[in-house]
């Protein structure tokens, strides 16, 4: 087989990391209407605590759930504290929070010794190929589209859901029908931060965990303007599309031009986006 199916499927695996990761910014910016910063540091201290407890011998599904459930934690603590009190003043400054707490969590991940002396695979696939490729790049694909679906279906297919749609539209009409608007989003600031943590685990056989992991994220930001900004399957199709775009100009191009390439589509996404699409929720 020839290298460029090889290279395609291995940008679509790590596209999923990017689409995955833009669904829970996009949400995120629909539910609350603050942009976070903090889903790829969010999300590589998601993978840490993973692999913290699969060494402490816990199976490793019980380990990603673990952390799942700590990203949830997490997110709904940090809107308690301090992003929903900021966000009453205005919600760029609840973005700047984000900021902090991303810088936040990225200290204290590069304060552990474990974290800063190696780096580690959640691989719950193992090797193998299938089709003539790889099979932790499959898997990827398929962890990423169930992961999608589960979100897809939590967020249309719930009482949950419909609510924070609601409270998204029109939250003083919501308070009016007896919906509890600040809770809704202390609750979606956990399920963002969950999904993030998700995303990271479910990209985990193609992407070792180490301390720049979250650094990955930053080509969420253009997955989600593509997509519309808005949560659905365009943002995760826009996501693998831009990873096959990178692996495509890594192949390709001088090193520096995959990153210059990326950032061109970000500002022509831009420029090309509805003023509508922008709008806070």
């Amino acid at each position: 087989m020839s290298l460029a199916p090889e290279v395609v499927l291995g940008g679509a695996a790590q596209g999923c990391l990017y689409g995955l990761t833009a669904l829970s910014l996009v949400f995120l910016y629909r539910a609350t209407g603050v942009l976070s910063f903090m889903q790829g540091e969010a999300m590589a201290a998601g993978a840490y605590v993973a692999v913290g407890l699969a060494a402490l011998g816990a199976p490793l599904a019980l380990a990603a759930l673990g952390a799942i459930a700590a990203g949830y934690a997490f997110g709904a603590l940090a809107a308690r504290c301090a992003l929903e009190p900021v966000r009453t003043r205005a919600p760029w400054v609840a973005t700047l929070a984000t900021f902090g707490l991303a810088l936040a969590l990225r200290g204290v991940l590069l304060s552990l010794p474990a974290a800063t002396q190696g780096w580690y695979r959640f691989d719950w696939v193992g090797e193998g190929r299938w089709l003539g490729l790889a099979a932790r790049q499959w898997a990827v694909m398929l962890a990423a589209a169930g992961v999608a679906a589960a979100f897809a279906l939590l967020l249309r297919g719930t009482d949950w859901g419909r609510r924070v749609r609601a409270s998204a539209e029109d939250a003083v009409t919501a308070e009016r029908l007896g919906i509890d608007v600040a809770r809704l989003r202390r609750q979606a600031w956990g399920v963002g931060t969950a999904l993030a943590v998700a995303a990271g685990l479910a990209s985990a056989p193609v992407t070792f965990v180490h301390p720049e992991l979250g650094s990955l994220a930053l080509n969420a930001f253009p997955a989600a303007v593509l997509g519309g900004m808005k949560p659905g399957p365009a943002v995760l199709a826009a996501g693998v599309a831009l990873g096959v775009l990178e692996a495509l100009a890594a192949w390709q191009l001088p090193p520096g031009g995959k990153e210059l390439l990326l950032q061109l589509v970000l500002i022509a996404a831009l420029l090309a986006l509805p003023r509508e699409r922008v709008a806070a929720p």
